[in-house]
């Protein structure tokens, strides 16, 4: 059933109702954030909405600094859509890397939507007690907006971050502060 204009006799819609612009604006699928470890990990957030489109904001340890975004093509966003579905079956555990089992290493906090209700998990990058299901989610966001494009090749970025050379590919380094 449908909305009909005061003209044709039908009571027209409120689209000034609470909660009514918010249901219709486009909402977030997924968000990945990647914080810095003692080394050189790369640091970001990348965040893709129901509609493909990806917000990516590039801290530290990257080949770009600051935002970038692009859109997903129907198939790569098919793909993260069936991989949060799959993520949504299993539990996450309680206690953040209880196991103990890594060290220096980044945080990951995953974010899905399910309902408008987020669901997080904040785990250790590497820990054995995260789930495949979720680790396969946290590895189809990179690949699926193509993140090395905005981090660079591990191999890139040891080049530049760790041997501190050829760091001409480097996109918004921000200005150093005084």
């Amino acid at each position: 059933m449908g909305c009909a204009g005061a003209r044709d006799g039908g009571i027209a819609c409120n689209f000034n109702r609470p909660g009514i612009a918010a249901r219709l604006a486009s909402h977030t699928l997924a968000r990945l954030e990647r914080t810095g470890c003692f080394g050189w990990c790369p640091e970001y957030v990348v965040e893709i909405d129901i509609d493909g489109d990806v917000t990516y904001f590039g801290r530290d340890n990257v080949m770009t600094q600051g935002p970038a975004s692009e859109r997903l093509s129907s198939g790569r966003l098919r793909s993260l859509r069936d991989a949060v579905l799959r993520s949504r079956q299993v539990e996450m555990p309680e206690e953040q890397c209880a196991c103990g089992c890594v060290t220096d290493v980044p945080y990951v906090e995953l974010t899905t939507w399910d309902k408008e209700v987020p669901r997080i998990s904040y785990y250790d990058a590497g820990c054995e007690q995260a789930p495949p299901a979720i680790r396969v989610l946290e590895n189809e966001i990179d690949r699926v907006v193509g993140i090395e494009r905005w981090i660079g090749t591990r191999a890139a970025r040891e080049v530049c971050f760790v041997e501190h050379r050829d760091c001409e590919s480097l996109v918004g380094v921000p200005e150093p502060t005084p």
